[in-house]
């Protein structure tokens, strides 16, 4: 695990153990979109140290969103990890300030300035290839790439309305080519409702592209999967932070 990951996992396990001193805290409720062998690791770690029992419960980045919106009255969840920051920029409004002590080690703009939510990790958005699928000659070299009509219909990605790594790809490439260039793309791909159906969907030769995380298409790779590959895009593989908070009034925090 990099340096760097180590540095988003401590922010993270501060903002859990700012539940460790209150005597009503016998478990945290997280919601989360992240992979359950993550979420295995990070709770049960937790756990062990605490001796807090962290209750999952695993939903896409805007079901969570919504739920929490709707529950504010009662809340029911005490933290949220992770989503893209601009879409808990969104949802400010239903976290609470909290500082955690290695947020020092973020680099700027990766901490809300009034701490309600904090960077916990990066994703490195990319385009996921089914090399049996796709022939070394027609690979796509770019995102520009992806919005020529030969690949519709070939190419999937996640509905950004139920995942916030879909809302960061949209939006990337909405810098890069506008309104344009992601009506071009809408009419190339088919929409998916989960970011795990893309890279699995790849990796199975259901589709040849995929846009996609670094990691869901790497694991594949590492894995020896000769099919599966990565195409870092010429015009740009956009980084995208993802955050955590803590919910406001949540019910486990003293």
């Amino acid at each position: 695990m990099c340096r760097h990951l180590m540095k988003y996992l401590a922010v993270l396990s501060v903002v859990f153990f700012a539940f460790s001193g209150a005597a009503s805290a016998a478990e945290v409720v997280l919601y989360s979109s992240n992979p359950s062998e993550l979420l295995d690791l990070v709770s049960k770690g937790f756990e062990a140290k605490s001796g807090i029992k962290v209750s999952v419960v695993r939903m896409g980045t805007g079901e969570a969103m919504k739920r929490i919106a709707a529950e504010k009255e009662r809340p029911l969840c005490d933290v949220f990890w992770s989503g893209d920051v601009a879409v808990l920029e969104n949802a400010k409004a239903n976290f609470q300030p909290y500082k955690s002590p290695e947020a020092k080690a973020l680099p700027a703009g990766y901490m809300e300035k009034e701490a309600r939510w904090t960077a916990s990790n990066v994703h490195v958005m990319i385009i996921m290839v089914n090399k049996s699928l796709v022939k070394a000659t027609d690979m796509p070299k770019s995102w520009k790439d992806l919005l020529d009509p030969k690949w519709k219909g070939k190419i999937v990605m996640t509905n950004p309305e139920k995942s916030g790594s879909a809302y960061a790809q949209v939006y990337g490439i909405h810098k890069l080519y506008g309104w344009d260039g992601i009506n071009k793309l809408i009419a190339n791909a088919k929409i998916l409702d989960s970011s795990s159906l893309i890279y699995k969907g790849v990796a199975a030769g259901e589709y040849p592209l995929g846009v996609t995380m670094e990691y869901a298409a790497h694991r594949y790779i590492v894995g020896g999967d000769k099919n599966v590959g990565i195409v870092y895009p010429a015009d740009g593989a956009f980084m995208a932070p993802e955050a955590t908070g803590i919910v406001k009034n949540c019910p486990h925090r003293g």
